[in-house]
């Protein structure tokens, strides 16, 4: 049995690496997945996505042929996220055009007003249930997916602290990407929350998603970045879809490889809170991709009060020192670490006030 080289592109980030493999014919899915994996978490982190772009098999062995080639491929799916044309990203080119092509006989302005609506029809959206909570979720985009498919399931602690929130409780969630915990904890607990969420396409799906389920006025919908401090700022997308994740804002002009750059306005949290008549938090749900340690500098007033109970961040970074300062900031509010979400495979930490 030969060996054989596997060359793989990895994107984290902006930044692209090449990893190389080698493993033998009889090596499949399990030794295969764990040791591209294994070399993808000795690369430097920048962002929060791993991408696999480009596959490229180099085979040592010319009798192995493109079918071993193609087999690896399938293998590495259960893995990592691939991006590559799929049998469902081909047939929805082909949907496609069986619709436009008609409307090639009509005038310009009624061809566009055909296709507009044909839009509005065909929306994607799907009702999901969750813990006895029904609601419905619009999915404009393929990121999206993952929200109503996976992302409750991946985050089952995350869920169990919403369901003890009490009535008359303000949530903050910051980073609400689509809304998807924002609408759970609305529709089931009829908390009052305040969704952030900087990412534009995300935002118009998150808006979408309270209007569909009659939550407009319960949800207070902000697309607006938080910081240390008010400032201009440079938020750098991962992608122009909405359900994205890894987006960040600049901190050292590392933004010159960046494809997706929108210049925005940051606030603090005490800022925004205390300028603006917003409600203040009981409770605040941090996922924002490697900036927690800024948002809560600028939140110490909010952290000190009494009147917030707990807050919820997903540590976007496995560096002990940032860690221990979100750690020491929470103690001098006087929150104390409660048991963290690592037991459902996520990296959340819950910081309750204790009397």
């Amino acid at each position: 049995m030969g060996k054989y080289l596997q060359r793989y592109i990895v994107q984290k980030g902006f930044q692209s690496f090449e990893i190389t493999t080698q493993i033998t014919t009889q090596k499949f899915q399990t030794d295969l997945g764990k040791s591209l994996m294994n070399s993808i978490q000795t690369l430097p982190v920048v962002g929060r996505s791993t991408v696999l772009n480009v596959i490229t098999i180099d085979n040592s062995n010319n009798s192995i042929g493109e079918t071993h080639g193609f087999y690896g491929i399938r293998q590495i799916f259960r893995f990592i996220q691939i991006r590559r044309w799929r049998m469902s990203n081909i047939m929805a080119r082909f949907l496609a055009w069986l619709v436009v092509l008609p409307t090639l006989f009509f005038s310009r302005w009624r061809r566009l007003t055909i296709l507009a609506r044909l839009y509005s029809l065909l929306t994607p959206q799907t009702t999901i249930t969750v813990n006895g909570t029904a609601f419905t979720l619009f999915i404009p985009d393929r990121t999206s997916v993952y929200w109503p498919r996976h992302g409750f399931a991946s985050e089952p602690k995350t869920l169990t602290w919403i369901d003890g929130l009490a009535a008359g409780d303000v949530l903050y969630d910051i980073g609400a990407n689509i809304g998807a915990y924002a609408i759970y904890a609305a529709k089931r607990k009829g908390v009052r929350v305040v969704a952030l969420e900087p990412n534009p396409f995300s935002f118009h799906a998150l808006v979408r998603n309270l209007e569909l389920n009659d939550l407009m006025e319960l949800v207070t919908p902000l697309c607006l970045a938080l910081d240390d401090k008010t400032r201009p700022a440079a938020l750098v997308l991962s992608g122009t879809e909405s359900g994205t994740v890894g987006n960040f804002l600049s901190r050292h002009g590392d933004t010159a490889d960046a494809p997706n750059i929108l210049n925005t306005l940051a606030y603090s949290l005490d800022g925004l809170v205390a300028g603006t008549g917003l409600p203040f938090p009981s409770h605040l749900k941090l996922d924002v991709d490697g900036i927690e340690p800024e948002i809560f500098l600028g939140a110490t007033v909010i952290l000190a009060d009494h009147r917030l109970k707990s807050v919820m961040v997903e540590f976007d970074t496995h560096e002990k020192a940032v860690q221990e300062g979100i750690q020491n900031m929470m103690t001098a509010g006087g929150l104390k670490a409660a048991e963290s979400g690592e037991g459902d495979g996520s990296a959340n930490r819950l910081y309750i006030r204790t009397p």
